[in-house]
């Protein structure tokens, strides 16, 4: 699919509607703004409660604002609008968010830095974005922008249904949806996200029911010449979307961030543990099952009792099939291992911002609960199955969390006990307690 602008959206997305479906006449940018112009009037018109008539005056004077505003290197173009099912729209977004936002940001950072420097991002930002991460500075303050979709999965029709080879995104050799092309991809200050967002929504796409299509005005990115159209302009700072603001982060943004990156990690684990690396250590996993051990700890063994350089030892068996395929070492090199520091990374960082709020029970214990959740119990038990020393670390810092969330739950049984006089423990029933027991992850 070539890149998506505003000189092709008309005719790409009316090509990919549905079977039997009648596409009608494209109208032009002006029709459109006076049919919506027109709809908003009536729809005001049709209203005899003040409060509901003033509610619709209002979104009369918000679309005003919108088509006075259109952010530099845009323009509002009639798009066929398509809306799918809501189980597909799922699965578009599910593949999305797996690998397809993280590789698109990779893609930003390697082939449009100058563009991403130009926006505002700082060296650091775009650091993140090559390992597939949010951008954030060096003061850990969240950079403000979306990555958007240009034809909207919930209204691509076939283009959200049609898988094939991107050939921007071709290292994982898989087929995407199309509208998860990179080429349908651009990465936009929030508030012109917001934008895109209100125009749509004035128009009530968000009311259309699957299986019906309509020409929707939307926001599309112009192509501007020296610019890759796949990174927002940069805007006159009188424009009133002028800016690229940073947000600091909060408990939540940062188990939502270490969210991300965990699941990052573990498409990272996937695609690098083949069956050569499985059949290798299995071995390895079945000892460890028997020590009641991890792989790693096998592998810190070794190296205690001196024997990792051996032939035999679970590090140089591991190493030498990974240095015996360049794709593998690639993988290993380039994806699992700055995932997993990633994972690190932001896990201290999230631990300690839970820690500022062990008074508040309910914080900390949001954090609590998300460290003993599924997601991150599977993907320690993943890490423990590498033996690296990446893993190592990694596994050094899920213990000493365990060790100071089971310290401070038994500082807090401690106290209730004293408040109620229980010696035998039972003021707070571990089963209820907000502070879960850890779980020493075994394979």
């Amino acid at each position: 699919m070539n890149r998506v602008s505003a000189d092709n959206i008309r005719k790409l997305t009316a090509a990919h509607t549905f079977p039997n479906s009648l596409v009608s006449s494209p109208p032009t940018t002006e029709e459109m703004i006076e049919q919506i112009r027109g709809d908003l009037f009536l729809r005001a018109e049709n209203l005899e409660l003040d409060l509901e008539k003033k509610q619709a005056e209002t979104k009369q004077e918000e679309f005003e604002e919108l088509i006075k505003n259109v952010p530099t290197g845009f323009r509002l173009v009639p798009v066929w609008y398509s809306k799918i099912k809501e189980n597909q729209n799922l699965d578009v977004r599910k593949e999305y968010e797996k690998s397809v936002r993280s590789d698109f940001l990779i893609y930003l950072a390697n082939h449009h830095e100058k563009e991403l420097f130009e926006l505002g991002i700082c060296e650091n930002g775009i650091d993140c974005m090559r390992n597939g991460f949010t951008p954030v500075d060096k003061n850990d303050m969240v950079y403000r922008v979306t990555v958007d979709h240009i034809v909207e999965c919930s209204g691509g029709g076939w283009l959200s249904r049609k898988k094939k080879l991107d050939p921007l995104n071709s290292k994982r050799n898989s087929h995407y949806f199309l509208v998860n092309h990179l080429n349908n991809l651009i990465l936009l200050l929030e508030q012109e996200h917001n934008f895109k967002n209100a125009l749509n929504h004035l128009q009530g796409v968000h009311q259309m029911n699957s299986g019906e299509s309509a020409w929707i005005l939307m926001m599309i990115p112009e192509k501007v010449a020296g610019l890759s159209g796949f990174v927002s302009p940069p805007k006159d700072s009188k424009h009133p979307l002028y800016g690229l603001e940073k947000r600091p982060q909060n408990l939540e943004t940062r188990i939502n961030q270490t969210s991300r990156t965990m699941e990052l990690a573990q498409n990272a684990i996937t695609d690098f543990r083949d069956e050569t690396i499985s059949k290798i250590l299995l071995p390895a996993e079945r000892l460890a099952r028997k020590k009641r051990k991890t792989v790693v700890d096998l592998m810190l063994d070794e190296k205690k009792l001196s024997v990792s350089d051996r032939e035999d030892s679970i590090s140089i068996i591991f190493n030498k099939a990974v240095s015996d395929d360049l794709k593998r070492k690639e993988l290993l090199d380039d994806s699992v291992i700055p995932a997993i520091n990633a994972v690190v990374v932001q896990l201290k960082s999230t631990f300690e911002e839970a820690s500022k709020l062990e008074k508040n029970l309910g914080e900390y214990g949001t954090f609590v609960e998300f460290f003993n959740g599924t997601d991150m119990m599977k993907l320690r038990s993943r890490i423990a199955f590498l033996p690296i020393d990446e893993s190592a670390q990694a596994c050094e810092t899920f213990r000493e969390i365990d060790l100071d969330i089971q310290k401070r739950f038994n500082k807090q049984t401690d106290n209730k006990q004293r408040r109620t006089g229980d010696k035998k423990g039972n003021g707070i029933p571990l089963s209820k307690s907000r502070f879960p027991s850890t779980v020493r992850v075994t394979i």
